[in-house]
């Protein structure tokens, strides 16, 4: 016996509530997963947060106790130096400058000896030549090492207030570069 159609229709809308029904369980599964997801993160979150900060605070701590352990060594040292050992220290300190210095003077006197040469030979061409060309060459070499010291004077110059301290500005001892005095403007 086949069923008619009218008793076939109950059983479709049967299926289909049923499979409405079935969806809606399903969303509200997973809406309850959802929230549960949310709350489980924000909770990972907080307890990162909170790791993080104990971290950073334990890291802050540790930090600060290096450096008083540091301070603390800085000023055993400081205090362990003799006058001889401050002169030392400062003779270290003043040891570059003086090299620098050892260095311009070594610059500047070959340049004047080299200088004096061509005009000594230049002129030594021209007395014993005594031509128009000699006398040339003797002027141009002559004003090359007037041009060339005038230059000299103005590099050290500018290199002199580079170095000296501006008025109203701190200058920097040795003392203050010593451990544990940090930078005490004189």
């Amino acid at each position: 016996m086949t069923p008619s159609l009218k008793e076939r229709l109950p059983l479709f809308e049967l299926s289909l509530i049923l499979v409405a029904g079935i969806i809606g369980w399903a969303e509200f599964k997973l809406l309850k997963i959802e929230r549960e997801n949310r709350q489980n993160i924000k909770e990972v979150g907080q307890e990162t947060k909170n790791r993080l900060e104990r971290e950073s605070q334990r890291f802050h701590h540790e930090n600060q106790r290096m450096q008083q352990v540091l301070s603390e060594l800085q000023l055993e040292f400081t205090n362990g130096l003799t006058g001889l050992d401050k002169a030392q220290m400062e003779d270290a300190f003043k040891l570059p400058d003086a090299f620098k210095l050892q260095e311009e003077y070594w610059s500047i006197a070959e340049g004047v000896d080299s200088g004096v040469n061509d005009v000594h030979t230049s002129l030594t061409n021209f007395v014993s030549r005594r031509s128009a060309g000699a006398l040339a060459r003797f002027q141009r070499r002559s004003q090359d090492l007037k041009n060339w010291v005038a230059k000299e004077e103005a590099r050290s110059e500018v290199e002199r207030f580079q170095v000296w301290p501006m008025p109203n500005m701190p200058s920097i001892t040795w003392e203050s570069r010593l451990p544990g005095n940090g930078s005490r403007p004189t």
